[in-house]
């Protein structure tokens, strides 16, 4: 509850097929404290700002800061959506990529106003090239490794134990030590597999 997930794959310009994980945490304040659970440093975070109530670049300092602290300064785009409720809006770009050099790119759209080509050319390009950018993008898998991912991502549970984890491992042959297994644990979790 609270979190919204939907994989998506992208053809990325030079001819790579990625699958992504979209991980959608609710911007409603109770649940702040709950998204720093969740931050990992080999992530691509998108920052989107609603523009109509103004205050954005107090928002984007929140958020860039929160990823700067929690996320071990994991890349960040940051979109500023609604923009056809504030034409004018923006943020302050230069001092925030003084104090967030992971900031990577800023982003303006309506996803109401928008045609499919308009959101596609602001955000789902820019997207598909920082995700190309992306320095863990080409990491070593192992087959053994990819069944597991599948296994859990196809676990109807919320959760697994660690005798019936270590027995999954088992089963889609992954080999290795404990150290080995619970080392796949944090990768899915930076992949956005599980938790």
């Amino acid at each position: 509850p609270g979190i919204a997930i939907a994989d998506r794959s992208y053809h990325l310009p030079d001819g790579r097929d990625v699958q992504v994980h979209f991980w959608d945490f609710g911007g409603q304040e109770i649940l702040h404290s709950m998204h720093r659970m969740f931050l990992t440093e080999k992530t691509l975070y998108v920052v989107m700002l609603n523009v109509r109530e103004g205050n954005q670049d107090e928002r984007a300092r929140y958020w860039l800061h929160n990823l700067s602290s929690f996320a071990g300064g994991a890349p960040a785009l940051l979109v500023l959506n609604k923009m056809d409720m504030n034409k004018n809006a923006s943020v302050n770009e230069k001092d925030l990529r003084a104090m967030y050099p992971s900031l990577t790119r800023i982003v303006k759209i309506s996803t109401l106003e928008d045609s499919d080509e308009t959101f596609c050319r602001n955000f789902v390009d820019v997207l598909k090239g920082q995700i190309g950018s992306f320095e863990y993008l080409e990491s070593p898998f192992l087959p053994s490794w990819s069944r597991l991912k599948l296994r859990l991502q196809k676990m109807e549970d919320n959760y697994i134990r660690g005798k019936e984890y270590r027995r999954l491992c088992d089963e889609c042959g992954v080999k290795g030590s404990d150290d080995v297994r619970k080392g796949l644990l944090k990768w899915f979790s930076n992949l956005g597999v599980s938790f």
